[in-house]
Parts: C-alpha cells; sequence; structure tokens
C-alpha cells in the first residue's frame, strides 16, 4: 500500500473564523496572503542585509501585484553548507575544494 503524504497546512488569521486548512483549499480572498520563502547557504548576510531583503520582497510584491505589505510574510532559511548539495556534494566541499 502506498501512502500519500497528506497536503501542507496552514493557519490562517486569528479571529473568530480561524481553522485550519490544506494547502490550497478554496479559501476566501480576505484570508489569503503572499508567502514567500528565501533559501541560501548560510553565508555572511548581516542583521541589515535580511532586513533589506525582507523589505525589498515586500515592496515588490506590492508594486507588482497590488499585495498588502501587512499580510505579506517573508521567510528566511540559511541553511549549513553540509546541508545543501549540488552536483553530487556538499556545497561545503565544493567551497573547501576552491579555497585550495
Amino acid at each position: 500500500m502506498v501512502v500519500q503524504p497528506r497536503a501542507e497546512a496552514q493557519l490562517r488569521p486569528e479571529g473568530p473564523r480561524t481553522r485550519l486548512l490544506p494547502f490550497g483549499a478554496g479559501v476566501p480572498t480576505l484570508w489569503t496572503m503572499p508567502y514567500v520563502n528565501i533559501r541560501f547557504v548560510r553565508e555572511k548576510a548581516t542583521k541589515q542585509q535580511k532586513a533589506a531583503l525582507i523589505r525589498g520582497v515586500t515592496n515588490l510584491l506590492h508594486d507588482i501585484l497590488k499585495k498588502n505589505p501587512a499580510t505579506t510574510v517573508v521567510v528566511i532559511d540559511e541553511v549549513d553548507p553540509d546541508n545543501w548539495g549540488l552536483g553530487g556534494e556538499t556545497v561545503s566541499l565544493r567551497q573547501k575544494r576552491r579555497e585550495g
């Protein structure tokens, strides 16, 4: 028997109508919000640079798609180079080889 993974659930804004809904379910427009996930290999990105990324993505969604900045979610995930692979190798191994 093959078990299919369940759809990811999203928590909607708090209030009397808050409930857990499957991702992509027919949700009223009132509850929709942009969600952007930025992932990159952990490097020397400063707090100021991350804040600028969040602000820039939020402004871009507002300027291009007219999305409400107050409901725009931006998450930055910094991934350890040992946990990111490219071409069958970890990024940390590739970095070591490049550094000599």
